[in-house]
């Protein structure tokens, strides 16, 4: 989950598809993390799912 936090961090526009890739995980996983993410209040998505950013709280 932090590994996902840093890499939004990092980049707001990421995908969870480049997420994937990019930390050598499932996609499912990142979603899972994600969701996580959100429950906490770590992370909100700003604008919609295709043209929207992460924002890290």
């Amino acid at each position: 989950m932090e590994l996902v936090f840093e890499a939004i961090s990092e980049n707001p526009d990421i995908t969870i598809k480049e997420l994937s890739t990019l930390l050598n995980i499932s996609k499912k996983q990142v979603e899972t993390a994600i969701n996580k993410l959100k429950d906490a209040k770590r992370i909100h998505r700003d604008g919609s799912d295709h043209d929207g950013k992460w924002i890290a709280n």
